[in-house]
């Protein structure tokens, strides 16, 4: 028996999904977990039961659950986020949000020619599962449904921005070229991945040039099959400014990028973040509020809104959109520790410290949660200095693994603004990005009038 939601008539028996009467495809487990969630009719289902269900045998490879989610709601709500759909439920699972009736096997219109059928499914897999999000334009409407949700994919483990995700979107984007080798798609999302990678890496080392020179040659790639790609002179532009260290360059490819598509949620990010750069806050924010608008399902748009709202002193905002990154993936880490930081700026240190708790079960985030726990619970408590904490502490400063920030965060908490100082002084940022947000953070408003941080630039 099938059923029927919204505008959608769903047949797990036959394995068919039709949007007004057009087939809508969905790739293997994306399906059954869809198939799963529909069959509750509304009730909540735990993330382990839906691992048990989809992965019986207990192997989770690149299709885990998060990203299945992201591709069912994408799917079904490609210009929108999807959680009319599917609703998340914090520290749970998910339920299906719509109501859902029976509905005869027989399909509401009448059977068309498999040729037909076949063109109309390649169709709306790529209206599916890109319209709306990727800003793609009729010259780089060459994914068939294969190439579709590798690209799909590698937009989403890019927007997640972890190491581990970044191979994963190398992965899917190569996956994308080997079955659209004529469109840019696959080839400017390597080059944004790799770029990324790079970050990852000390500026100047063997591994840093690898990874910007493999992200400059896919950037060719992607503007010689496409120039007028709004995702290839966006990816451009990101190279421009951050390896380069070349504004005006920049700036040029973003013109390029919007003339191509001034809806393309992934130019605007990438735009908002060269502004942020330049301590543009306000402007950035408004950059980020348009591609939230044209994209609500990218966890990077919304935490880097999340961060300029709390940059902007906005926390509030800043709180309530993190939240909103938080839904679409709970182990974010970054958003994490700024939702942690918005809370303080809130005045809210006890739900502060209850986030970064949440983060330190993350263990790449260990040092940075360490400093800051410990500030918070002497901010709480004002009458303890955990000797052992701050030992620990600077180790961690003395061989390089703590962020100067917090280390100098938690140094003034503990009245020890002279090493605060030291360690500021010390601190050489990765980026350009890097060095505003340190000189910007307004966890340092206490201490603006200190004539010595001052002369650091703070």
């Amino acid at each position: 028996m099938a059923v029927v939601f919204d505008r959608y008539l769903f047949d797990s028996s036959r394995r068919r999904l039709l949007r007004d009467g057009e087939p809508v495809v969905l790739a293997g487990r994306a399906f059954e977990l869809l198939a799963l969630l529909v069959a509750r009719r509304g009730a909540a289902v735990s993330r382990e039961e839906l691992y048990e269900l989809l992965w019986p045998h207990g192997v989770v490879e690149d299709g885990n659950l998060t990203q299945n989610v992201y591709l069912v709601r994408r799917a079904l709500d490609p210009s929108g986020s999807g959680r009319t759909f599917i609703e998340t439920l914090p520290r749970y699972g998910y339920r299906f949000a719509m109501p859902v009736h029976d509905q005869p096997e027989r399909a509401p219109r009448a059977a068309r020619p498999v040729r037909g059928f076949l063109i109309g499914t390649a169709l709306a897999t790529l209206v599916a599962l890109l319209s709306g999000s990727s800003g793609m334009r009729a010259a780089d409407a060459r994914l068939n449904p294969p190439a579709s949700i590798a690209y799909s994919l590698g937009v989403y483990h890019l927007n997640l921005r972890t190491q581990a995700d970044l191979r994963h979107s190398v992965a899917y984007f190569s996956r994308t070229v080997r079955e659209a080798p004529q469109s840019a798609l696959g080839f400017a999302g390597l080059a944004s991945a790799y770029g990324l990678e790079a970050e990852f890496e000390t500026d100047g080392s063997v591994a840093f040039k690898r990874d910007v020179a493999r992200a400059k040659r896919y950037r060719d790639a992607a503007l010689k099959r496409n120039a007028a790609s709004a995702e290839a002179h966006a990816a451009a532009a990101f190279l421009a400014y951050r390896f380069d260290g070349d504004s005006a360059a920049a700036e040029g490819e973003f013109r390029r990028a919007f003339a191509a598509d001034p809806r393309s949620a992934a130019a605007h990010q990438w735009h908002a973040v060269f502004v942020f750069s330049q301590g543009g806050f306000a402007a950035a924010a408004g950059e980020l509020e348009l591609a939230h608008q044209l994209d609500p399902t990218s966890e990077v748009i919304s935490r880097w809104l999340g961060r300029a709202y709390y940059y902007q002193r906005r926390p509030d905002d800043a709180i309530r959109t993190l939240a909103e990154t938080l839904a679409i993936e709970p182990s974010d880490a970054p958003a994490l520790l700024t939702l942690a930081s918005a809370q303080e700026q809130r005045g809210r240190l006890r739900e502060a410290l209850e986030t970064l708790q949440r983060a330190h079960r993350l263990p790449h985030e260990d040092a940075y949660v360490i400093a800051d726990e410990a500030r918070l619970r002497h901010l709480l408590h004002r009458d303890t200095r955990d000797s052992r904490t701050l030992a620990r502490i600077n180790r961690l400063v003395a061989g390089r693994r703590l962020d100067a920030a917090e280390a100098a965060l938690c140094y003034i908490a503990f009245g020890l603004r002279d090493q605060a100082v030291a360690v500021l002084r010390a601190a050489r940022p990765a980026s350009p990005i890097a060095a505003t947000l340190l000189r910007s953070d307004p966890r340092f408003d206490a201490v603006r009038t200190d004539p010595r941080f001052r002369q650091l630039g703070y």
